[in-house]
């Protein structure tokens, strides 16, 4: 096989690449959010999110729930959403845990004064909620 017929459309493909390089001029973390915001999955997106984290050792499950009309977060308890510029906070889903979750699937999980890492993942739809 001759490669002769190739090697225009190879000249053609390089002068494509000719021009100013990509750069960034934002910060890293600005860069980051930004890719976090535009790629990447977002908590409470397709409904309830499963979180497993590592507690003392051991693997432990979580199941995060929107929950009353979606303007909180249900657990074990009733708990409160807040957004923040890299997480979305959940507090009060379960005594004395603090979820910070962000884009992407992974995040941090605050029990009294330790952190530890999480990943989360979709659940899926939600059901319907049952009258409490």
């Amino acid at each position: 096989m001759s490669l002769r017929p190739i090697i225009p459309f190879a000249f053609l493909v390089l002068a494509g690449c000719a021009g100013e390089p990509l750069t960034f001029e934002a910060t890293p973390l600005a860069v980051q959010r930004f890719y976090g915001a535009t790629f990447q999955d977002h908590p409470f997106d397709e409904g309830a999110v499963s979180v497993v984290s590592a507690e003392h050792g051991d693997l432990r499950s979580y199941a995060l729930t929107p929950c009353q009309d979606g303007q909180r977060i249900c657990g074990s308890g009733v708990g409160t959403l807040a957004l923040t510029p890299d997480y979305w906070a959940v507090q009060g889903a379960y005594p004395d845990r603090v979820f910070y979750l962000s884009p992407g699937g992974d995040g941090v999980l605050k029990m009294a004064d330790t952190f530890t890492t999480l990943a989360w993942e979709d659940a899926g739809p939600l059901p319907p909620e049952r009258p409490e």
